[in-house]
This record gives structure tokens, C-alpha cells and sequence, in this order.
């Protein structure tokens, strides 16, 4: 008899010891980032040129304002802007160009970042009265990190190599830029949230990651043995591990683009789908591509098979959010007629979970620009008549 209760006891301490085992070598995976409410329009791009000399008092106006047109999230495009001259040797050897300078919307102790043009309000920290704003309307920020315009001098053809070297994923200018990028963000994530997370977590939805990657002409034809899509997935890996450091709770946005000049909508989501399999987003993260009908003059009808191929895409990644970027301009950077902007919204909510718009804060707001009140009022018409509708 005491034999089958010992053995009965070392039964239950045995499987005791299972569970805590697995509970404690188990990854604790980062809760998705809450649904947006369905509405037309839940944010919009405010880039930092715009606001950098705002005072607290017309952030407050700013938000306020979003907020009256139902609108949850103001995406600051980026925090830093750094341009570049180029230097003398190849265009992509980023390191040969000279700094021209940078400029900010908070004081930053990162050395490559000094010197930089900051705000003459709140001792240079605007991105605090923002926070500050946002916190007295209850709205929410998503912060995006550095414009480096170097970018824009990759994606063209293959990645050049320096002298001597063969391996594009590897050893290109490209690679070695996209390590120094993603470094310098992974950086400034954990400065931002060390500055701010205590105070302003509730107001900081997440982050935005600010390259604008693009369907890459050899990248979508295959033909660059996929160091677009390694070197791109490796580089947004650094922002994803520092957030995971610093905040796991927190969403990345990214917000790509496209120009049917380039590929095929099908050949977009490929090069898509490979980036996913580099890249380790998690549940929650959101990809927001834009619908290029203003900045790519793209055609309503051509937006099932674009954005319906990146929304496949996408589904290839577990969890990954899926939201559309509704472009109000016209290829001429002008506001477009509200009623092209609905029909875009309506074209794409098929796909998508929550609509933004770059950009109400530019294109249709009266405090930026009194010309534009009857594009305000009427999408503030639109919005009401719909949300009675729902």
C-alpha cells in the first residue's frame, strides 16, 4: 500500500515539474495589437516638416480635429530627416556621401545624430508635445524613425558591390547600408521608449517603418537571386528585435508602394511574399500598403488586382494585419476630389481591416490651409452619413 501511494505521488510531482518546465522555457509571444474600430478612415500621415515649430497649443488643435472626423491615429512619418550629398565615388557607396545635416523632433544623445535642426518649442522636443496632445485628446501616435535619403539611390537595377566583392546579400553597398539603417533605428526605438514609454505609453500605438520599398524591377523578375527581398527582411528584422526588447507590445506599420511601369501586380506579391519569409513580423504588425492612385496615377479598377495581391501576400504571414493607405492627392500634389477618395476606400475595403489616408493633415485640413474646408466638410459629411448608415 505504501508502494502505490508513493508511486501515485512521484506521478503527480512528475507531471508538476512537466508543466513548469514548459512554462518557463516557453517564448512569450507579444499580444496582437487590437483591432482598429471598422471606419471609413481611422488615421493619417502628418509629416514632421509640417509641424516641427508647432506649439502644444496647435498639436492640440491638430488632434482635436482628427478626432472630430473619427480618425484614432496620427502616423508621424518620421522623427529624424537626414540628407545626404553624394560624394564622388559610385552613387550607392552611401559612406562617400557628406552629411548636409539633419533635422528633428526631439533632442537625441545618438552620436550620428548630433547637430541636429530641432524645434523652437519645449527646448527642441516636439514629439513630446505631440504625445502630450495626443494624451489630452486620447488619441494615439504612431512614431515613425529615420529618412535617410540615401534610400532612394537603391533599387535600381542590381546592387553594386565594391571592388573585389561578389556577394550582393552580403557584401553589395546595399547590405551594408541596410545593417547601418536598421542599427541606427534599433537605437533610436530604444531612446524613443526610454525617453517616453513611461509617461506616454498609452499614446504611442506603435511604430512606423519609413523606407518606402517599392516593386523593385529585378527583384520582381527574379533575376537578383533575392538580395532585395534578404537585404530589406534583414533590415526590418533590427527594427522588429529592438522593439521586441523594448516594448514587445507595440506593432510595426509599414507602408509600401508601387508602380505598374515596373512589374506585374503579380510579380509584386512575390517579391512580397519573399520578404515575409526574411522578415519575422509578428501577429499584429500591420502592413498598410499604399493604393498609388495619387502619387502612381493607378486606376481604380487596377486596385483588385494590386492591392488584392498584396493582401495574398500578406497571408502568407500569420497574424499580420492588413490595412490600405488611401491616397487624397493628385499626381500633381494637390488635393484630390473627395468623391475619387471614397471611391478608393470603397475599392479596397474589401481587403482591408482599417483604411489610413496620407493625407488629411496635408491635403484636406482648414488649420493648414483655408482652401481646403470644402474638401474637409465634405468628407466630414461623407463620414457622418456613413457611420449612421452602420
Amino acid at each position: 500500500m505504501k508502494k502505490f501511494f508513493y508511486t501515485i505521488f512521484m506521478s503527480i510531482i512528475f507531471i508538476c515539474c512537466t508543466f513548469l518546465a514548459a512554462a518557463c522555457n516557453s517564448k512569450e509571444e507579444p499580444e496582437p495589437a487590437a483591432a482598429p474600430d471598422p471606419k471609413p478612415i481611422s488615421g493619417s500621415f502628418l509629416q514632421s516638416w509640417l509641424c516641427r515649430d508647432w506649439t502644444y497649443s496647435r498639436w492640440n488643435q491638430e488632434f482635436a480635429a482628427m478626432k472630430e472626423l473619427g480618425m484614432d491615429y496620427m502616423i508621424i512619418q518620421s522623427v529624424y530627416d537626414g540628407s545626404f550629398l553624394q560624394g564622388k565615388a559610385e552613387a550607392q557607396d552611401w559612406q562617400s556621401y557628406t552629411r548636409n545635416g539633419y533635422l528633428g523632433l526631439y533632442p537625441s544623445e545618438i552620436e550620428e545624430l548630433e547637430g541636429a535642426i530641432l524645434s523652437s518649442q519645449n527646448r527642441g522636443d516636439a514629439l513630446e508635445l505631440a504625445l502630450r496632445a495626443a494624451k489630452n485628446n486620447d488619441m494615439k501616435v504612431y512614431i515613425g524613425l529615420l529618412s535617410d535619403d540615401r534610400w532612394w539611390d537603391f533599387g535600381w537595377g542590381k546592387p553594386k558591390l565594391p571592388s573585389g566583392k561578389k556577394d550582393p546579400v552580403t557584401e553589395s553597398y546595399f547590405a551594408a547600408w541596410c545593417e547601418y539603417n536598421g542599427k541606427l533605428n534599433a537605437q533610436m526605438i530604444h531612446e524613443i521608449w526610454n525617453r517616453y514609454g513611461k509617461e506616454y505609453d498609452e499614446q504611442i500605438a506603435g511604430w512606423y517603418y519609413y523606407n518606402e520599398i517599392w516593386n523593385i524591377d529585378v527583384a520582381c523578375r527574379q533575376t537578383d537571386d533575392k538580395a532585395y527581398a534578404t537585404c530589406i527582411g534583414n533590415n526590418i528584422n533590427y527594427f522588429l528585435d529592438a522593439i521586441n526588447e523594448a516594448c514587445p507590445d507595440k506593432p510595426l506599420m509599414l507602408s509600401p508602394f508601387f508602380n505598374d511601369t515596373v512589374s506585374t501586380a503579380r510579380q509584386n506579391k512575390q517579391f512580397w511574399i519573399d520578404i515575409f519569409k526574411v522578415a519575422n513580423f509578428r501577429a499584429g504588425d500591420i502592413f498598410a500598403p499604399q493604393d498609388c492612385v495619387g502619387g502612381k496615377n493607378i486606376s481604380i479598377d487596377e486596385l483588385d488586382s494590386w492591392i488584392g495581391g498584396l493582401k495574398k501576400a500578406a497571408d502568407t504571414e500569420e497574424g499580420l494585419c492588413f490595412w490600405v493607405n488611401n491616397e487624397c492627392f493628385t499626381p500633381d500634389y494637390k488635393p484630390a476630389e473627395v468623391s475619387r477618395l471614397i471611391e478608393q476606400i470603397e475599392a479596397t475595403e474589401t481587403y482591408a481591416e482599417a483604411h489610413i489616408i496620407f493625407s488629411w493633415n496635408h491635403y484636406y485640413n482648414p488649420l493648414n490651409a483655408p482652401a481646403a474646408k470644402s474638401y474637409n466638410d465634405e468628407l466630414k459629411e461623407y463620414l457622418k452619413q456613413r457611420s449612421e448608415s452602420e
